[in-house]
């Protein structure tokens, strides 16, 4: 098994994406396991430097455009180069997906967050030629098709634990932006006495400081982008809770994992999201407005460290993300069936039986098969789209969508493509033997008269 794994491109700024960092976990664990994997772009790829600040439209937009073309790039080179694999997952953006019909091999994506409506038409389209899997159940479309639910996955046993002894600390993790929660957060640690740690990505560098200097409470403002992953382990074990007054968003869905494996436990507002990670009183204590969370960080002295992480020791590790994606790769493979081509077009094997064995068959415009017939085998021709002459032995008869014929063991035939459009049509062979080399030519385009295909 080769699989490719196509990766979002890489940003300057030290905080991946949801997508970014599972990419890259996924892609270490299969590596790990031994398997023959590559990832596009590799790490050494280009890197964008994107700004700090959606505020900055100007240099936001040129950030999005440079994105958007290193993503093509790779795109393009991946695509021209899938017959080198078995199979490709994508973690890169939607646009991606729109190369999956040109590949001869399977492509499964895995769709990060809840896409918005306006890529719901792209999705239904490639629905059926690309296999979809989320990261959560409350991410789901009802229009689409999942393979299955994988969550994000990390490694456990590589956070600290911090200690029972509770921590006049509170933590909030979540871009740094109006409106997102950090007014609830702040009142939360005024009223309970408890220094709050702002932890984020710094999204309106005016609000944020208009947060230091307005504060009537001990602040500490952390801009996540400037600290490596040990770091923040020491911020999650330095906190009594990580709260979440209005839960939590990209790219900062790890934050709850990565608290958790530290031992500590979260306050927030129910979200389904969240619900399928977090349980009442076991790891977590849910709240609607500031009193409830007043109350709930009363009760989190209940919650053990060890108790935290056992809750996500096994669901959420990297080893289960990997195993979980293999099941879904060899059950992929197992049922993609890759068509054989031709030079009038192709047939692809739907069924193959002990007592019969049913093809779909596509003739190319202009093109028809070979005038043959079987020893071993009757026919059953049922025309699905196009328009076709078939040949039965002194016979010409024209076969419309819906229309169905018979080809007896013996009968020479063949089928014409007399339209525009592709035909295509399922075959149902009944009989003894079902080799393609049961086949006698008689006339060929194709100059395979001595040849058995």
């Amino acid at each position: 098994m080769r699989i490719a794994i196509l990766a979002p491109s890489q940003r300057s700024c030290g905080f991946l994406t949801s997508g970014e960092r599972h990419a890259r976990d996924l892609y270490k664990g299969l590596v790990a396991d031994g398997i023959d994997v590559c990832l596009y772009p590799a790490s050494q790829g280009p890197v964008i430097d994107c700004p700090p600040s959606d505020f900055h439209h100007e240099a936001s937009e040129l950030c999005r455009r440079q994105s958007c073309i290193a993503e093509i790039i790779t795109t393009t080179e991946l695509f021209e180069m899938s017959r080198d694999f078995d199979l490709i997952h994508s973690h890169s953006h939607l646009l991606s997906l729109g190369y999956s019909r040109l590949a001869e091999i399977p492509v499964l994506a895995t769709i990060h967050d809840q896409p918005g409506p306006e890529a719901l038409p792209l999705l239904e389209k490639l629905d059926g030629n690309t296999y979809y899997v989320s990261t959560s159940n409350s991410d789901r479309l009802p229009q689409l098709t999942y393979r299955g639910t994988v969550y994000n996955g990390i490694d456990v046993s590589s956070y600290p634990l911090r200690s029972r002894e509770l921590d006049e600390t509170i933590l909030f993790v979540g871009n740094l932006k109006p409106d997102n929660g950090i007014e609830d957060a702040l009142e939360i640690a005024r009223l309970s006495g408890h220094k709050l740690i702002l932890a984020g990505r710094v999204q309106d560098h005016g609000y944020v400081q208009r947060l230091g200097i307005q504060s009537t409470i001990e602040t500490e403002i952390v801009d996540i982008c400037k600290v490596d992953e040990s770091q923040r382990a020491s911020i999650y074990c330095g906190a009594k809770a990580l709260v979440l007054p209005r839960g939590i968003d990209d790219p900062f869905r790890y934050a709850v994992l990565e608290s958790l494996a530290c031992g500590t436990p979260v306050i927030s507002r129910h979200t389904d999201f969240l619900g399928e990670i977090l349980t009442h009183d076991v790891n977590a204590c849910w709240f609607e407005g500031v009193g409830e969370a007043l109350s709930a960080l009363e009760k989190i002295a209940s919650i053990y460290p060890e108790d935290c992480r056992a809750s996500i020791e096994e669901r959420f590790s990297m080893k289960t993300m990997v195993t979980e994606y293999m099941e879904i790769y060899q059950e992929i493979l197992r049922s993609h069936v890759k068509d054989e081509r031709r030079p009038w077009g192709y047939f692809e094997v739907l069924l193959d039986a002990l007592d019969h064995k049913v093809k779909r068959i596509g003739v190319y415009p202009g093109k028809r098969l070979s005038l043959q017939r079987h020893k071993c085998r009757s026919e059953h021709w049922f025309m699905v789209s196009g328009v076709g002459d078939v040949t039965l032995d002194d016979q010409v008869i024209r076969l419309l969508p819906g229309q169905c014929m018979q080809i007896p063991v013996g009968a020479k035939h063949r089928m014409a493509n007399v339209g525009n459009d592709m035909v295509v049509f399922v075959e149902t062979q009944t009989g003894s033997y079902f080799g393609e080399d049961d086949i006698e030519r008689f006339e060929d385009d194709f100059g395979r008269i001595e040849s058995s295909l």
